[in-house]
């Protein structure tokens, strides 16, 4: 087989994928889904912005730092992603032949011009259709506190979370027929990497009347640039080359905000308001060539990128919270909650920095709770919905993600000297979803491959009629799983 090279040399491509290779690797702390999906370590995961208190409600509701008592903690948490994506069955006809790589597209005038998409054949990708496993396990160290600074009327709080293998992970995917270059399968967009990573939060609150608090929190998360300055002297590229990377990473901070009304003992509302934002990452790739034959002007061959991970849209809380009248020592035998949480997903953008093709949709997730003093001992049960935001994957996209529902459960038991020992479960499954392609979709599946001649001969080549792609979610899939997590935490009360 031979391939035609037109263009810039081989090793100027090589170099640039070098280059850009080497800008990713920065990464700070970031806005946390892992939060949003577990409630941190929490008594009450789902609904901690409602019955939550200590350090934990830092981020679910900065409000509720004046409610609860004062305390620290330290504890672990691990969690466990057994997810599942299947690919329907592709028949050879849809496959992308090695005469791709002497084809021309033929135009009106009977004119050849080159492919403007230049797939691989099927049968030359680095990795088979699928191979990727989406499953993974993670534990974190968990820390935090809360203090009064101000009469009891202000109070401050923060939380860590902290990975105990990898401090950082970031993996960016393609959606579409381009992933084939890479991993040449699917992912769970909301999922996997999003959470694998650190989180930081800072939180003040303040008793504005006896019934009425607020607080503020800023999650931080950072702007990475990456420049890599590459010169190569040998153009076949059988030396390498000298390489300089410029790395530098900004500290950001994204804000959130709560409030609480008590106009009861028994009764308290609350809101919350979680604005958007994620990390980003941007770059350029500056590639020198000895004796290059540059454009008038340019010194270089230069490739800039922009990647955006663990972005969260806008999300507005809304919570009732019912409860016993406490006794002599504050306690409440038994309380409850309800809340609703809007999430503004149609503003959305991807690994890659895009928005998705066919907007996705605003979501309410629908949550409950309730904690029941037995004895010297507290129990919670919490259970959550959330919605989808991602339409059917019918054209070119694929991103996969799942309606899920989830169950947690948590103990808490108290020890000697203001200590208590507290223990949390949760189950959250992702219910089953299949997807088939269609023809008739609004920006359906493209076809790498289409009828083209050979450059040659001028012949129709006829692997090429019909449709050929290598898109890995061509032509359906379908994905579900659990994601398990556990925790245990030591608290003591200041």
């Amino acid at each position: 087989m031979t391939r035609e090279t037109t263009g810039r040399p081989r090793s100027a491509a090589a170099a640039l994928v070098v280059a850009a290779s080497l800008t990713v690797a920065a990464g700070a702390a970031h806005a946390s889904p892992l939060l949003e999906l577990t409630g941190g370590v929490s008594d009450h995961p789902f609904v901690s912005a409602h019955l939550g208190d200590g350090p934990s409600v830092a981020y679910t509701n900065p409000a509720l730092l004046t409610q609860g008592k004062v305390s620290s903690f330290f504890g672990v948490m691990v969690v466990s992603q057994a997810l599942s994506i299947d690919l329907d069955p592709r028949d050879p006809s849809h496959d992308i032949s090695e005469a791709v790589y002497k084809a021309r597209l033929i135009g009106e005038d009977g004119l050849l011009s080159p492919l403007t998409i230049k797939p691989l054949a099927t049968s030359d990708l680095a990795e088979p259709r699928g191979s990727f496993d989406p499953s993974g396990s993670a534990g974190y160290l968990v820390l935090g506190s809360t203090t009064p600074i101000y009469r009891d009327r202000l109070f401050l709080g923060f939380q860590f979370t902290l990975p105990m293998a990898e401090f950082e992970r970031q993996s960016p995917f393609f959606v579409d027929e381009r992933e084939q270059f890479f991993s040449n399968s699917l992912h769970f967009e909301l999922l996997e990497d999003r959470l694998e990573g650190n989180a930081a939060v800072l939180a003040l609150a303040g008793e504005v009347l006896d019934t009425l608090s607020v607080g503020v929190g800023a999650s931080m998360v950072t702007l990475s640039e990456a420049n890599s300055d590459v010169f190569i002297g040998d153009p076949s590229y059988s030396t390498g080359g000298n390489i300089n990377p410029h790395v530098k990473i900004s500290t950001l901070f994204l804000p959130h905000a709560g409030i609480t009304w008590e106009p009861t003992s028994a009764w308290r509302l609350q809101a919350t308001a979680h604005f958007a934002g994620g990390h980003k990452v941007r770059g350029r790739s500056s590639v020198q060539l000895w004796s290059f034959p540059y454009a008038e002007g340019e010194n270089s061959i230069d490739q800039d990128f922009s990647l955006v991970y663990r972005y969260q849209p806008l999300r507005l809380g809304f919570g009732v919270r019912l409860g016993a009248d406490p006794d002599s020592a504050g306690v409440r035998p038994w309380e409850a909650a309800l809340s609703a949480r809007w999430s503004q997903w149609s503003t959305y953008l991807d690994r890659q920095g895009e928005s998705p093709s066919e907007t996705w949709a605003d979501t309410v997730e629908l949550s409950a709770g309730a904690g029941v003093l037995l004895g010297a001992q507290r129990v919670g049960l919490d259970l959550r919905y959330t919605p989808s935001p991602v339409p059917d994957q019918v054209g070119r996209s694929s991103y996969v993600d799942n309606d899920r529902a989830a169950l947690g459960l948590s103990w808490t038991l108290p020890l000697a000297r203001g200590w208590d020992l507290g223990l949390q479960g949760q189950a959250h499954a992702l219910l089953a979803r299949a997807t088939v392609k269609r023809a008739d979709a609004s920006n359906p599946v493209f076809d790498e491959f289409p009828d083209s001649a050979d450059l040659k001969t001028g012949d129709l080549i006829p692997e090429s009629q019909g449709l050929q792609t290598n898109s890995p979610g061509f032509p359906g899939f379908s994905s579900e799983g659990w994601i398990w997590t556990g925790g245990i935490v030591l608290r003591r009360a200041l």
